[in-house]
């Protein structure tokens, strides 16, 4: 079974950035998965720390000849962030895919997949993995004028993840606080007339809301996996259930979209049969 979650801007404008995170419920450091993320920095990939003399790995006084205690702080710190770095995996989980890249998210104790059409979860030390989760953009666009989706080959640069899907920009950014996922739209779309809801079908979870004046941009995520989605009434978050528990396996939450002049936008996700749609 699959769904579809769906997001819409309300406004047009010339760029437009969309984020999510998906994590744990609970878990982290101090800071919840609902925790918003206002900009992504990237620099270059970290390199491999030497090894140091056995006193000083663990957590003794030697250290190399001029060294000081920062200095292994911040190698300590070096190394923990590159735990989070995507690598590439010749066999994987996945139906029908033989290699991917992955990246293990400890804190959040999940493991994720990408591929040219989005991204998939199960647990990071599972061989049987007990819930898979995944997620791609299948469509975007105003009301009534949807663009369909070209598959587009994952670009790694340590923890971050690019899809080049030509107009719009797919990304990923994991660490301790959970999976981050983006769209950024350069430009705005062609205008359709009437809502948007063409091969939705009946039995949705919530009915399509009324015609706009205003221009909406609407994000179709299909979703698969194992898990049932539940979604907050204020449509900020969706709860991840695995079947017959009651105690959430991930969140996807921290919406927020921006214009290009960085003004947020409102926004919020709706489920529809087999889509997950976050829209502002």
């Amino acid at each position: 079974m699959s769904r579809h979650l769906a997001a819409k801007v309300v406004r047009g404008v010339g760029l437009v950035c969309l984020c999510a995170a998906v994590a744990a419920p609970g878990a982290g450091s101090g800071q919840g998965p609902g925790t918003p993320r206002s900009r992504v920095s990237q620099g270059a990939p970290l390199a491999k720390p030497a090894p140091l003399p056995e006193k000083a790995a663990a957590g003794g006084a030697a250290l190399p000849p001029g060294a000081g205690q920062d200095w292994w702080s911040r190698v300590q710190q070096d190394t923990k962030r590159q735990e989070y770095d995507a690598s590439w995996v010749d066999q994987t989980p996945l139906p029908g895919v033989k290699g991917a890249w992955q990246a293990p998210n400890r804190a959040q104790g999940f493991r994720s997949y990408f591929t040219e059409r989005g991204v998939a979860l199960m647990p990071r030390a599972e061989e049987s993995p007990s819930w898979e989760w995944g997620l791609e953009l299948a469509r975007w666009g105003r009301d009534g004028s949807w663009q369909e989706v070209k598959p587009a080959q994952p670009r790694v640069q340590a923890n971050r993840v690019d899809l080049d899907r030509g107009a719009i920009q797919e990304w990923y950014l994991n660490d301790e606080r959970g999976l981050e996922q983006g769209f950024t739209i350069h430009a705005p779309p062609a205008q359709g007339s009437g809502f948007g809801d063409q091969g939705l079908g009946e039995g949705s979870e919530h009915q399509p809301p009324a015609p706009s004046p205003q221009p909406r941009l609407f994000l179709d995520l299909a979703l698969s996996g194992t898990l049932r989605p539940v979604f907050s009434e204020d449509g900020q978050a969706v709860d991840f259930y695995a079947a017959g528990s009651n105690v959430a396996v991930l969140r996807y939450a921290s919406l927020k979209v921006t214009d290009a002049a960085g003004r947020v936008l409102p926004a919020r996700f709706e489920g529809v049969s087999s889509l997950l749609t976050p829209h502002s």
